[in-house]
């Protein structure tokens, strides 16, 4: 059984700004459009097996238990409820970001 997906309203934000930021900035809403068809694809997979990425295991993050998904050159930060079988997907930033700072 799958796991339902939801999104925290930064992590909406920040795919938001990501796919402007893409389109717009660089001017490629092709590699936009790829960009999102490759954040679905591995959301899918995630919800089928949420345990497929490791677990951030750092004393510095805020929150225990968060996984980390690469998504090209980006990290999506998500946390499991088993009880609730719902991933929440809590931020999405670049790879270069210190996700200390941002979690």
């Amino acid at each position: 059984m799958t796991f339902k997906i939801e999104h925290s309203a930064q992590a909406e934000v920040d795919l938001r700004n990501i796919l402007d930021y893409i389109s717009f900035s660089l001017h490629n809403p092709m590699a936009a459009r790829d960009f999102f068809d490759e954040y679905n694809r591995k959301i899918q997979l995630t919800a089928e097996n949420p345990h497929m990425y490791g677990i951030i295991s750092t004393e510095h993050i805020k929150m225990p238990g968060l996984h980390k998904m690469p998504i090209d050159s980006y990290i999506m930060v998500y946390k499991i409820d088993e009880d609730k079988r719902r991933i929440m997907i809590m931020r999405i930033f670049n790879q270069r970001q210190n996700y200390f700072d941002i979690l």
